[in-house]
């Protein structure tokens, strides 16, 4: 935790705005020809180029790690998207299956009843109190009681 938190300081824009500006000054102050005639910068200029290129290094070094964490955060935010992505395409095809399940359920169902009334119909000229089935009668009972197995 303790190391995220120096790499999220260290690779943040402003230490590397001060390192670039760190460096640029070096760079400038060692390299450009009229500050040499400067006599209090001319003991300087050897560490100014030293510090200069320390600088740059570093500045590479902390724009390279930003990167590499930029682009590792990016390969596991497409990640997550291509698991969610999938999760939601699952759930789209049960979702049509659930619906083509019901649909044929319900026609079932509508054709059973559908039988069932027809049943009942066969009944309804009979005298009340007696009870006659048929052989017929039974095998219809039957033919329905599997129908709805």
């Amino acid at each position: 935790m303790l190391v995220d938190l120096f790499w999220t300081v260290a690779t943040s824009n402003l230490v590397l705005a001060i390192v670039g500006i760190v460096a640029l000054a070096c760079i400038v102050v060692s390299h450009v020809p009229l500050i040499r005639w400067i006599p209090t910068i001319d003991h300087w200029m050897k560490l100014a180029t030293a510090i200069g290129y320390v600088a740059l290094f570093l500045l590479g070094l902390l724009i390279g790690h930003r990167l590499s964490d930029e682009r590792a955060e990016t390969k596991r935010l497409k990640g997550e998207l291509e698991w969610s992505r999938n999760q939601l395409e699952q759930q789209e095809a049960q979702a049509q299956d659930a619906e083509r399940l019901k649909e044929e359920a319900e026609t079932r169902a509508a054709a059973i009843k559908g039988e069932l009334d027809d049943y009942r119909k066969s009944f309804t000229g009979r005298p009340d109190g007696k009870c006659t089935f048929t052989d017929d009668d039974l095998q219809r009972l039957r033919q329905l009681r599997r129908h709805t197995r």
